[in-house]
C-alpha cells in the first residue's frame, strides 16, 4: 500500500484506500479539510471519475499527475 492513494471516507469518517468508500466533498469542504495539513491534497471528482487508470478499487499514486490536483495547502493562497 506504500504508493496507494488514500481518500477521505464518506461522511468524514476517517480515511480509506477503497475508492468505493470515498466521499465526495464540495470545494469548500475540501479546503476546510486541507487547511491544517500540507499532506492533504484534493483532487477533482470529475478527473478521478474519468481517469481510466483510476478505475480500480485501490488507486496507485503513480497514476495521478500534478495537473490532476485540484489544490493543496501550498496553492490555497493563490486560488481566488
Amino acid at each position: 500500500m506504500d504508493s496507494a492513494v488514500y481518500w477521505w471516507a464518506k461522511d468524514k469518517e476517517g480515511y480509506t484506500y477503497d475508492i468505493t468508500k470515498a466521499g465526495k466533498y464540495s470545494r469548500k469542504e475540501a479546503e476546510e479539510i486541507c487547511k491544517n495539513s500540507y499532506l492533504e491534497t484534493a483532487y477533482s471528482c470529475t478527473v478521478i471519475d474519468n481517469l481510466k487508470s483510476a478505475h480500480k478499487k485501490i488507486i496507485d499514486f503513480q497514476y495521478l499527475r500534478l495537473e490532476h490536483m485540484a489544490f493543496n495547502l501550498q496553492t490555497l493562497s493563490t486560488i481566488k
